[in-house]
């Protein structure tokens, strides 16, 4: 029999050069994939150099994945609140007379 397969997150999967699969809900889990495989390295000391540099570049797509979970988040916020939807503030209505009257 085999074991129940987990329905993952497409997202929260890297998946590695060889048939490597890190799941990666998070920078802490992320961050302890990228140790394994670092003491990996190290253990290996050169000895096995395919191995070693399947580890590189696994660490390398950990690394751009973590890149993209610390991409600061866009805030949506309802229409008409005087902010958009990427979280920047713009200058409310009453706020154009006063930018009008000081450009001139």
């Amino acid at each position: 029999m085999f074991a129940p397969v987990r329905s993952l997150d497409p997202l929260r999967l890297v998946h590695g050069t060889r048939s490597d699969r890190y799941d990666c809900p998070d920078v802490a889990t992320l961050d302890r994939h990228i140790n394994h495989l670092r003491r990996r390295i190290a253990r290996l000391g050169g000895q096995v150099p395919d191995v070693a540099e399947a580890c590189r570049a696994d660490i390398d797509r950990l690394l751009d994945h973590r890149s993209w979970l610390t991409l600061p988040m866009a805030v949506d916020r309802p229409v008409g609140d005087g902010v958009d939807t990427v979280g920047v503030q713009r200058p409310r209505p009453a706020a154009w007379s006063t930018l009008r009257t000081s450009a001139a």
